[in-house]
């Protein structure tokens, strides 16, 4: 039979194909195998029988000469190979068998790795393809050829870099890289096969074992691509080593499976399999008992979504590495950009894979540095998630609301669980933000310098303007701009803005509507903070009755109500009746689903301080850590790691360790000082908690001059009458006081009762509070005549506001009976 000419006939591919699956199977299963496979056309079968006819002819000939020459299998330590004196044995597989040698004929010194032909390896023809594969590939992350020749007993062998390393995955493993890491030492790999494929090479057997790590003379990871024994040369089909599949199928791409044309998209889908198993520690698939069971799930299975196998494992598919983070953080660090990257790469048709895997590695590194990736749609909500993270630093004094933003904003689009005009909406006024955040890129020619507070107000001016005709658009934008506003603690901008976007919904959709709930919430939070607590507390209750009729006490807006209410029992001195409420917002924020992960840490944050408030220290302690925790990992020096912190050194304060309570609220206020600047109410707080930590160290010195910035700056943003400033005028005059200047320091105090009896009523518990600190300290000062009457009218006011068995209670009963003012 006359055999076909690859050059003029299309079907040659196809031909090629099927022999190099045919190589793999037993001789008996090759005629089945090919009837099966070539039913549609059995000229096809017929030039591949020709092609195994003549592989089996050249294999009984090189058996023969092999024979004649007696080759041994293992070559023994000591043993001269042409130049190379054999120091041990490495391992053997496929083809050949590897050894450590070092040169020892004086040109240089050089160990390397020494890959002998074996007996019974196969074809001679594929070893010598291999090296001649390697000749072509100089690639500092390819490992290299150094020369070849042929033993005594007749077999060929090659010198290569002798790689001592350990596969990516276990290095990976043993190392404890975390996310970044493993994706930049995966970027790496990209390179190398980028390489391989430029030089039209393409490996088809990339796994962990072939893809090495060893540290370098700087202790960096550098990676080394190995074996290329089934490597493809696209140009050179004589240099082209045959097997479709790789020896592992668990990193064949749909094609080798199916016998079709192997192209540089197979290794493209071989990388993404790598890269799944080195973030999730499984692979796409799970391994079949059956080779054909295992390669119809890669033909006709979805591959599991990267998060989902993380966040949702099975006990018949258990990781086999050590996990880059715990599973609930990894499943969220997956879940967006690195799911999409490694579904294309995944992806069973190979022109919708990545077109190279430079462009998968181009990916990756898009990710690193928060840039919009090709793997996913570019909706505007996304492109606007992606402008915030990447210039943090330039947002940062806004980031809560810039949070609120793009959760806001972006729910619609991302959720897709609204009505079409909504998200519509949503979509506009995403855009409208995309825009307006451009001008602190510093790739636009009037970007990158801008002043947030600037470009805020030109915000403001733009919504005026160019919204007129879109008035639910300019009320949602309202809204959201007025709570950046509050961030900057722009009260007076904050409340126009919110109050212009409450006017409107109400306008426009009338009192019921879920966006004037929002509104009313904000402005209702917005009140607190100004220290209206009675103004937030009206609106808390409205907000709550319209989302009780609507919805019951089951939605996000219902829990930040709940939530709110109970702060504000908080703040007015009634922590305890506080808990019960919050624990209801949490527990209702934990169960719905549009609650955001922010949400439900903002309220768990909340109980547990209450719980540090109430002395409940081992339930309060386990909270704060787990969010401190959440919000490092997940937000980094965000306004909102640094309130955990916050809560947290206060609750390590009333546990009495107060060198870690400091260390923590120094981390805290070096965050908001660079987020928020140096005169923020934030800071503010910070400043007094430091203080407190070194006061209660007995270093009040150290701590006057923290209390008197921290009192700057509350008076700056909320004038005399604010529990703030009647707080920071406490600790002040206590600092003072025990610093040694006892007249000025009560004279503070005395101020400080004052100032909350204006704000909160002169029978407030905060006030009865504050007046039981200064009395206690006219007594340890030798003031006994001006202390008693205050401790005679104490006792019975705090016994009923906190209780008799309160500590206040005792300490006021004390002091009393100590001066002999009331029952002992």
């Amino acid at each position: 039979m006359e055999t076909m000419d690859p050059h003029d006939d299309d079907r040659w591919p196809r031909v090629e194909a099927l022999f190099e699956r045919a190589l793999d199977l037993a001789r008996r299963d090759r005629d089945a195998f090919l009837v099966r496979e070539t039913l549609d056309d059995p000229t096809i079968a017929e030039e591949v029988r020709a092609l195994l006819d003549a592989d089996i002819e050249a294999g009984a000939f090189f058996d023969r000469v092999a024979q004649a020459v007696t080759p041994r299998d293992v070559l023994d330590a000591g043993e001269l190979t042409g130049p190379y004196r054999v120091l041990d044995r490495l391992g053997a597989g496929g083809m050949g068998t590897v050894y450590r040698a070092r040169r020892v004929d004086g040109a240089f010194e050089r160990e390397v790795a020494l890959k002998v032909f074996r007996t019974g390896g196969g074809d001679v023809r594929r070893f010598l393809a291999e090296r001649q594969t390697l000749a072509r590939l100089d690639h500092p992350s390819i490992a290299r050829l150094y020369d070849g020749g042929v033993t005594s007993d007749g077999r060929p062998y090659f010198a290569m870099e002798l790689v001592e390393g350990q596969p990516i995955t276990t290095y990976a493993d043993t190392h404890e890289l975390d996310v970044d890491d493993r994706l930049r030492l995966f970027q790496q790999v990209c390179e190398a096969v980028q390489f391989a494929h430029s030089r039209l090479v393409v490996h088809r057997d990339l796994k962990p074992s072939n893809v090495m790590v060893a540290e370098g003379d700087d202790g960096a990871p550098r990676v080394k691509l190995l074996d290329f024994g089934i490597a493809k040369v696209l140009d050179d089909p004589d240099l082209t080593v045959g097997g479709s599949v790789p020896r592992t199928p668990a990193y064949a791409a749909p094609e080798q499976v199916r016998g079709e044309e192997v192209t540089t998209a197979t290794d493209v889908y071989a990388l993404g399999v790598l890269l799944y198993e080195l973030l999730t520690g499984r692979r796409p698939y799970r391994a079949a008992d059956e080779r054909a069971a295992f390669e119809r799930a890669i033909l006709e299975t979805e591959p599991t979504r990267p998060s989902t196998a993380v966040s949702a494992p099975t006990e018949s598919d258990p990781p086999t590495l050590t996990l880059p983070a715990p599973s609930e953080r990894l499943a969220r660090r997956l879940a967006g950009d690195l799911d999409q990257i490694l579904l294309k790469a995944l992806r069973k048709e190979p022109p919708a894979r990545y077109r190279s895997p430079e462009a998968f590695g181009r990916d990756i590194e898009r990710h690193l540095d928060g840039l919009p990736v090709e793997a996913r749609p570019e909706s505007v909500g996304y492109r606007m998630g992606k402008f915030v993270r990447r210039h943090r630093g330039a947002v940062a004094a806004a980031s809560v609301g810039l949070s609120a933003l793009v959760v806001g904003l972006g729910v619609a689009l991302w959720q897709g669980q609204v009505a079409a005009v909504e998200r519509d909406r949503a979509e506009r006024a995403s855009a409208f933000m995309v825009d307006l955040l451009g001008e602190f890129d510093p790739t636009r020619a009037s970007g990158g310098r801008a002043d947030p507070e600037a470009v805020l107000d030109q915000a403001v001016e733009r919504i005026d303007a160019g919204l007129v005709g879109d008035p639910a658009v300019q009320a949602q934008l309202y809204d959201h701009v007025g709570q950046i506003y509050q961030t900057y603690a722009r009260f007076d901008d904050a409340e126009r803005l919110i109050r212009r976007a409450l006017d409107l919904r109400r306008s426009l959709f009338g009192e019921a509507d879920p966006s004037v709930v929002e509104s009313l919430n904000h402005l209702a939070w917005l009140c607190f903070v100004r220290g209206d607590y009675d103004g937030a507390d009206s609106l808390y209750a409205r907000a709550l009755a319209i989302e009780e009729a609507a919805s019951g006490r089951t939605t996000n807006a219902a829990a930040a109500s709940i939530e709110g209410q109970g702060l504000l029992l908080r703040a007015q001195g009634a922590p305890q009746a506080a808990i019960p409420l919050v624990r209801e917002a949490l527990a209702i924020r934990e169960a719905a689903p549009e609650a955001t992960p922010t949400d439900v840490a903002s309220t768990r944050n909340a109980l547990a301080a209450l719980y540090t408030l109430t002395g409940r220290h081992a339930e309060a302690v386990p909270l704060l850590e787990q969010v401190v925790a959440e919000r490092r990992a997940t937000l980094g020096r965000h306004v909102h790691t640094a309130q955990a912190l916050t809560d947290y050194g206060a609750a390590l304060v009333a546990q009495s360790d107060f060198e870690a309570a400091a260390a923590i609220h120094r981390e805290a206020l070096a965050i908001r000082r660079e987020r928020l600047g140096d005169s923020h109410p934030h800071v503010a707080q910070s400043l007094s908690h430091i203080g407190w930590a070194l006061q209660s160290q007995a270093r009040a010195a150290e701590a006057e001059p923290l209390y008197r910035e921290a009192l700057a700056i509350r008076r700056e943003h909320f004038g005399e009458d604010h529990t703030a400033v009647g707080n920071s005028l406490l600790l002040l005059g206590e600092a003072t006081l025990l610093s040694g200047d006892v007249e000025r320091g009560l004279g503070v105090m005395g101020e400080a009762v004052r100032a909350f009896g204006r704000v909160l009523g002169e029978d407030h518990s905060t006030t009865l509070s504050a007046e039981l600190r200064l009395a206690a300290h006219l007594d340890a000062v030798g003031r006994p005549e001006a202390a008693r009457p205050l401790a005679a009218r104490l006792l019975p006011q705090l016994r009923e506001a906190f209780g008799p068995e309160h500590d206040k209670a005792r300490q006021a009963q004390a002091l009393a009976g100590r001066l002999g003012a009331g029952p002992s």
